[in-house]
């Protein structure tokens, strides 16, 4: 496959992430513009819209991937490859909830 074609698939996956992308610029400029009142939750915040932002990253890397390697792949090094980026993804989606959740509760008095 060409370069062409890996760049367009990469540039169609990444197409329909804009609106999850367009949230997370907003949400790390909130947590940048916010972190002086309140540091400990705009870190958290940071952290958390940093790892979806990687998630995403990985995901569009993972479609150029599949793009360029097409058929003429070794099967058992694929599914690997695969299974890999798909165990990233989850794991950069679970941190960056995990995160974004301790960004919602840090520093709040119990009543």
């Amino acid at each position: 496959m060409d370069l062409s074609t890996i760049v367009q698939v990469a540039l169609l996956q990444a197409a329909t992430q804009i609106p999850f992308l367009i949230a997370i610029a907003v949400g790390l400029w909130l947590a940048i513009a916010r972190r002086k009142r309140h540091p400990d939750a705009s870190l958290w915040a940071g952290i958390g819209f940093s790892a979806l932002g990687l998630q995403i990253a990985v995901r569009v890397a993972a479609s150029a991937y599949v793009a360029a390697v097409g058929p003429n792949r070794d099967n058992d090094a694929f599914m690997t490859s695969l299974v890999v980026s798909n165990l990233a993804t989850y794991l950069l989606f679970l941190v960056g909830v995990v995160a974004l959740t301790f960004a919602v509760f840090v520093g709040r008095k119990t009543p």
